[in-house]
């Protein structure tokens, strides 16, 4: 999880990018976008359909799953 977290905060100040991290744990970053997309777009037609805000839904889920391939890519290369 800390990895996922440093990837965000990278990112984010502009010391790394998207392809820079999908790279390190094995994704096409455009791959990464397409999906991400479909995935926004789905909440907002749920949102729209219930009535409902789910803010936070998708992102919580993409943290899950970067910390998972962060623990994957640690377990793989013997890195902590």
């Amino acid at each position: 999880m800390k990895e996922s977290k440093a990837n965000e905060l990278s990112i984010a100040t502009g010391q790394d990018n998207l392809a820079n991290v999908c790279a390190r744990t094995g994704y096409d970053w455009k791959e990464v976008m397409e999906q991400r997309a479909r995935e926004l777009t789905f909440q907002k037609q749920l949102e729209e359909k219930y009535g409902i805000s789910m803010k936070g839904g998708v992102e919580v889920a993409y943290e899950t799953a970067a910390g998972i391939a962060a623990e994957n890519t640690a377990k793989r290369t013997g890195g902590n």
